[in-house]
């Protein structure tokens, strides 16, 4: 089981390991209120992308965790205050998408900021920002590798007026790799291998956030 390894990682409770949830004790209130620039709006769209499909309602049929971005029950009162909103039941959370874009915003932005996507996403997961680490299921770089999967398809941005707007615009994100190679004269090779591999990455993430969906029930 992941426990925080040192101080700068005691602050994050109640993480997801695949079936395992973690809740440890309180965490100390050290996320900032910030904007969103685009490349965090990519991460935290992809992220609740990840958790829920994008979904407000979800509820995670065995942890009990609540909404888009899937937060552990345990941990809703405090990330609650620290995201400068008031204490709420899970039913009203569920069915208050501006608190919910507003302590993502808070708490899952305010650790973008400090490890940046990847560290972010195996924080958001695990509890702690090695996000090549090997354990849970699925182990915690391949939730990340998901994570930044997804990011590769966000098209479009956030907006903050007062609530947080969190929007894909449509459409898979387009994506050049260089000029076109000429026949006989240039190698494709690294253009094949590239887009290859981009094609893949997506797959994998596509594959694995149908799984996640699976496990979640839809609060009406």
């Amino acid at each position: 089981m992941a426990t925080k390894k040192d101080d700068a990682t005691k602050k994050n409770t109640g993480k997801k390991l695949g079936a395992l949830h973690l809740v440890a004790p309180g965490r100390t209130p050290t996320h900032k209120k910030v904007k969103a620039p685009s490349g965090k709006s990519a991460f935290l769209w992809a992220e609740g992308q990840q958790e829920s499909g994008g979904n407000y309602h979800a509820v995670n049929s065995s942890s009990g965790a609540l909404g888009r971005w899937q937060v552990m029950p345990a941990n809703l009162p405090e990330w609650l205050r620290e995201s400068g909103l008031p204490d709420m039941s899970p039913e009203q959370y569920l069915n208050d998408p501006k608190a919910q874009d507003k302590l993502a915003l808070t708490i899952l932005g305010g650790d973008y900021d400090k490890y940046g996507a990847r560290g972010a996403a195996s924080v958001w997961y695990s509890g702690q920002p090695n996000w090549k680490a090997t354990y849970g299921d699925p182990p915690v770089y391949v939730y990340v590798d998901d994570v930044i999967g997804l990011i590769q398809r966000y098209t479009g941005q956030i907006v903050t007026t007062g609530s947080l707007n969190i929007s894909n615009t449509g459409g898979e994100a387009a994506y050049g790799f260089g000029a076109v190679p000429k026949p006989g004269k240039d190698d494709w090779s690294g253009d094949v291998r590239t887009a290859r591999n981009h094609a893949v990455n997506i797959a994998n993430a596509s594959h694995n956030h149908a799984t996640v969906l699976n496990k979640l029930t839809i609060k009406k």
